[in-house]
Parts: C-alpha cells; structure tokens; sequence
C-alpha cells in the first residue's frame, strides 16, 4: 500500500530540500524494491542500451579513475580527469569540506593504446570544478582559489602552484550553483557556466571581464564559438550573440534576445526513476514510473557544422539525450542515445578528442542529488536500496558510429611542426582544431612562413590565431564579412575591432551591406559607433564580494536568473532590521545556501548595494 511522508519524517531529521506544507508521497511499492548494487564496468555494460548504429568503449575505470567530473585530452593524448571524490559520500554531506580530491593524469605506459598507469597531479583539493592549459601549466579552479599548477620536472605532479584569484567558496557551500567547467574559447578567452566573467590568460596574467553565460553545470562550443548550455530542468540553450556584449542588460533582454532555447521531448529512461529528488510529485514521473520532466540536465557537448548533434546529460534519469538541429536551432530529430537500468549510472559531462567519438564522463554514484536541496522522500528511498552506499568508482567511455568512416587521424599535436599545426586548423575533428591553435596561440612569436600560411587558411581558427598574436589584417577579416554564412559575419564583426586601426574602406563597406540586409542591424546598432567598431557595453558597478558571491545565481545586475534565483532589485524586506538580512547571508534561506565565509563588514556591503537597485 502506497504510504505519505510527513515532512518530518520518522527515520529522519527534516532535509533542507523539504518545502513548507508539501506532501511526500511515496510512489512505489517496498515489496517490489530492487537493491541497487556496485557494478563492474564489465557489468555496468549489460545494463547500456544505445541508439542503433552506434557502439560504446570503455576508456577508463576505477582505479584508475574515481568519481570524475571533468575530463579531457592534453596535446600529448593523456587523459586529464577532475575528481570530486568527497561529494556526498553520506546524506549530511560532511566529507566536502576535506582537501582530498585529486586531478589525475591518466596513459598509456606501454604504447599499446589502453590507458593503464594513473598519477594524481594534485590530490589535496576542495571540490574542484575546472581545469584548462595554458602555457605555463593548468588552471584549476578548485574553491576557494583559482590556482595556476605547473610541473616543472616532467613527472605529472605539481610542483608548483600559486593562487590566481579567490573569493569562489560558494562552491564549498553550494557545488551545483557556483562557477565551473572551464573552457578554453575559440576567441582565445576563457569562459565559466555559473560565472559572470570571462577571463583572459596572457603572459602569466588574468585579466577580466563582464560576461553573460546562463548555464548551470557545463558547457559547450559550436565551430563559431556560440555557447551551447542547459539549467536541470531545461536541455539546452545557445547564445545567437556573444553574450559579453550584453553583460549589461536586464535579464528580460537576454532571455528573449539573446538565449535561444532549443526545444527537446520528455526524457525517455530504461528504467523507473523513483530514486529522483522530487518524485512524488504529480508532474514528474508518469503513471507507470518513468522520468517524463527533464530534472538534473548538465554537461553538455555539440558537434558538427550544417547539422549540429546536441548532447545532453541527464544523470536523474540516468541517460544521455542529443538533439539534431540545424545552425538556426530548428530541431531535425531528437533521440536517446544512451539509456542504463543502472540507476548509478550518472553521466555528467561529455567531452571530445583525436578519435571521431564522444567521450561520457560516469560519475557512477548512487545518491546524486546535493545535501542542500535533498529531501526526505529521496533520502529514504536510497538507503532503502543501498543508494547511499559508496564504491569508489568511476568510468569514461566512448561512444562513437559503428559504421564510422576511416578514422580521421592527424599528426599528434605536442609532435607537430607549425606548419602541421595549422593544417590541423582546418582538421574535421574539433579537438585537433582547438589544440592546434592553442598550442599556436601558446606558443613563441610566430615565424614569417607560418603568418603567411595562417593568413593563406582562412580558417577561423587561423584569424583567432592571428588576432591573439597582434598579427591579423584587414584582408582575413573581409573573408568572413562577405560571407554568405551568418555566423561567419558575426565573427567578421566581432574581429573589426582587432583591425580598427587600419581604417579599411572594404571593410567599412562590408559591416554596412550587412547591416542595410538587416539580419543582424539591431546588433550592429547595439556594439558599433560612427566607425563600426564593436565595443562591449560595461556591466553595472557592484562590489566584488556581490560578483563573487551572489551574482551566479542572482546574476551581475541582481536582476536574478529564470528558474534559478529570484530578482533582488526592489524587495520590500531589504528595507528591514540589517541583523535579520545578516542572518539570512550566514544561515541560508530556502533554497539559498548558507555563506558562512563573509564578515560582517563584507555582508554588510552587499545589503547596502542591493539597497540602492
């Protein structure tokens, strides 16, 4: 018999994700509860059911991996893995706070292709969240620091590390609502999901500024650089524009201009998805069980140019979804393409590299859902089960065609001459493409033969080449102004500004076609002046301990982000006792984590700020 959960429930404390007068209605039967064991990944790969026409590898398991986050490919085609290893290992989530998680660099010892030998880069980290190269070593983002690591004796493990920039404990606080998943862009910046910056890494300095990314946990690329993201109740989003240009504007402006949502049906698991956060509610499950509302989307990837493949984990209903679109958004077919009957099968990121596949970063865990926001019924029914229960695991695999063309292989990067890295520009595979150019961009001044070669490209991997080294001219950006492809014109707009100086009638002549065609005027009239060069409108002033700390999820302009955090411009109640407002910072409010790391000269700052929207 179907029973209901008081919030308070018998077995436990009230949970912090328990709402005020909510009923918790149990929507299963404990008679046909089935224990959910540890697998192998031998036999986690019984329990994978894949889109016809595409097969799965293991790459990596435990030990050599273990509860992986991020990972990626460097030049050298060793895999890099994020690990969050103490992320609720019991349902009070008290381990978080220990510095014991690692980055491990995993090879291939022996040349035979299998990676077998793990060394842990560092392993005395708090919840890292990001990791990207850069010249002088890794940039990790591991709160409350943004570290640059550097090996300086070749033999994987960090020497050397010095704090870049703080001020990122939210991320202890609140792992899902905090900056993450650093990615290196095609415009030589690097931008965050969750973060209101974008960064600039240039001769062992970072440098910053406003940005917009709506994105909660990942995000993607397409081959122009638009920003592909997703919330956990929404699939996937991409930014039409580059969003910095419009770091200032309300919230409304974006959501309707800006973001374009790409529409996706409801989730479709293998298995019944009682182990979900809120599962008794009506909406969530359908009446047989089954996941029917997305609810934990994160970690997406895309590929492709005409067509683009949108994939999309769902770690909740323990599959991953991709959505074919074209470069408009207009879906073309929507699938599964990957579903598991094991429940700890939680994909959370997806990544590319040298072979024509996707890699799916596992994080293979039984209660997945966050200390602050899970609730009574989901904390019961896992210890039911055995969910709670910890194994140390971990997996990535890959997924690619079963019926795939000759693979397309290029010279190892970390072995190619300059002139091989910018063949490789033009590679079809997007990570010999961004690797070229970053080691291109990372690399010594550039040789006259390797200008002429990367102005000859064409490639808009050349032009941001060039661009980063002081070296693009006026002829490179003309190619993509006069383009028939959108996309190539808003490149072409964007790069005007790295030839200003020039003066270039052409040029002048091409940016006005484009804007009397009046596809993109409105734009062009938002970031041009009398001389058509695009300039970036600046972010409204607020103190750093806000940018820091409140506008992930409040946003830059305390305009709040949909279905995240509300609007804070205008509440009656910021008007009220400053002893109360302190206590809300310190404690928390509903779904609003508690800050612990502020003073009170620091918290203080912040409500004399919201006092003046």
């Amino acid at each position: 018999m179907l029973t209901t959960l008081a919030l308070l429930s018998s077995m436990f404390a009230l949970q912090n994700g328990d709402k005020d007068g909510e009923i918790q209605e149990q929507r299963y039967l404990d008679s046909e509860l089935v224990p959910s064991p540890i697998l192998t990944a031998a036999e986690q790969l019984k329990t994978f059911h894949l889109k016809e026409g595409y097969k799965i590898e293991l790459v990596a398991a435990e030990p050599l991996v273990v509860d992986p986050v991020i990972a990626m490919w460097d030049e050298h085609q060793r895999l890099w893995v994020v690990e969050m290893t103490t992320y609720m290992l019991e349902p009070t989530g008290d381990a978080e706070s220990d510095a014991s998680c690692c980055v491990a660099v995993i090879t291939d010892s022996d040349g035979d292709g299998v990676l077998d030998t793990r060394t842990e880069y560092l392993n005395d980290l708090i919840l890292p969240r990001g990791i990207v190269p850069v010249k002088e070593g890794m940039l990790i983002l591991s709160p409350p620091n943004l570290l640059l690591c550097e090996d300086t004796d070749g033999d994987l493990v960090a020497d050397k590390r010095t704090v870049i920039k703080s001020g990122f404990e939210i991320g202890i606080a609140s792992p899902e609502h905090a900056p993450n998943n650093m990615l290196r862009s095609l415009d030589n910046y690097i931008y965050l999901a969750k973060h209101n910056e974008r960064w600039k890494w240039q001769d062992g300095k970072l440098s910053t500024e406003p940005n917009y990314i709506g994105a909660q946990w990942g995000l993607a690329e397409d081959r122009y650089g638009r920003k592909f993201y997703n919330h956990n109740s929404h699939p996937m989003f991409f930014d039409k524009l580059p969003a910095h240009y419009f770091a200032g504007k309300k919230h409304d402006f974006k959501s309707e201009v800006l973001q374009q949502s790409i529409s996706a049906q409801r989730p479709h698991p293998a298995r019944q998805s009682f182990g979900v956060n809120r599962a008794y509610r009506s909406n969530t499950l359908d009446s047989e069980g089954f996941l029917q509302q997305w609810t934990g989307c994160c970690g997406p990837y895309v590929e492709g140019e005409s067509v683009i493949n949108a994939y999309n984990c769902e770690p909740c209903g323990n599959l991953i979804h991709c959505t074919s679109v074209t470069a408009s958004g207009a879906v073309l077919e929507e699938f599964e393409l990957l579903t598991s009957t094991d429940e700890r099968f939680r994909p959370v990121n997806i990544f590319g590299g040298p072979e024509d596949a996707i890699y799916v970063v596992d994080m293979n865990r039984g209660l997945f859902q966050h200390k602050l926001f899970l609730t009574s019924y989901l904390r019961e029914y896992s210890e039911k089960i055995g969910l709670d229960k910890t194994g140390s695991t971990g997996r990535i695999w890959k997924i690619s065609k079963t019926a795939a063309a000759q693979k397309n292989v290029g010279v190892t990067p970390v072995d190619a001459t300059p002139a091989q890295l910018v063949e490789l520009l033009s590679h079809p595979n997007k990570w010999y493409r961004d690797t070229a150019q970053r080691l291109l961009v990372d690399g010594e001044d550039l040789s006259a033969v390797t200008i002429a070669a990367l102005r000859n490209s064409n490639s808009i991997h050349a032009a941001r080449t060039l661009e980063a080294h002081g070296r693009l001219k006026a002829e490179s950006v003309l190619v993509f102004l006069e383009s028939d492809n959108q996309q190539q014109q808003i490149l072409g707009l964007q790069l005007m500004a790295s030839v200003a100086a020039e003066n270039n009638s052409q040029i002048h002549r091409a940016a006005q076609r484009i804007h009397d065609a009046g596809g993109l005027s409105a734009w062009q009239n938002t970031l041009t002046g009398d001389s058509g060069t695009a300039t970036a409108k600046p972010a409204p002033s607020a103190p750093d301990v806000f940018m820091q700390t409140c506008a992930s999820c409040h946003n830059t302009d305390a305009q709040g982000i949909d279905k995240l955090a509300p609007s804070l411009v205008g509440i009656a109640f910021l008007k009220g006792n400053d002893d109360i407002l302190h206590k809300i910072i310190t404690d928390g409010y509903k779904t609003m984590p508690p800050i612990t790391t502020l003073n009170q000269d620091q918290r203080q700052e912040i409500i004399d700020y919201l006092r003046t929207l």
